[in-house]
């Protein structure tokens, strides 16, 4: 499916951004975010919250999740799963 404008130039942006994290560092999605200047956090924490993941609130004001009740690493793609029944 073809990307929107608007979804290209995100895509890209966020791409372009990445390309710069110096190897060996790693940074989150939000911090991307926020340097192409994309503050949507405050959104964000009222989608998740309404899907009941918890968010924390540091001192400095960041928000975070735990990932170790809430996170989503899974081995493979669940799409992967119905291509195989597929015989894909």
């Amino acid at each position: 499916m073809p990307r929107s404008d608007e979804a290209e130039m995100w895509f890209s942006a966020v791409y372009k951004a990445v390309q710069e994290v110096p190897y060996g560092r790693v940074t989150s999605y939000g911090h991307i975010a926020t340097l192409i200047g994309y503050r949507g956090a405050a959104r964000q924490e009222v989608a998740l919250q309404q899907e009941g993941v918890q968010i924390e609130h540091s001192n400095m004001g960041e928000r975070s999740v735990d990932l170790g009740t809430y996170g989503w690493f899974p081995n493979h793609l669940p799409s992967e799963d119905s291509e195989n029944e597929n015989g894909a």
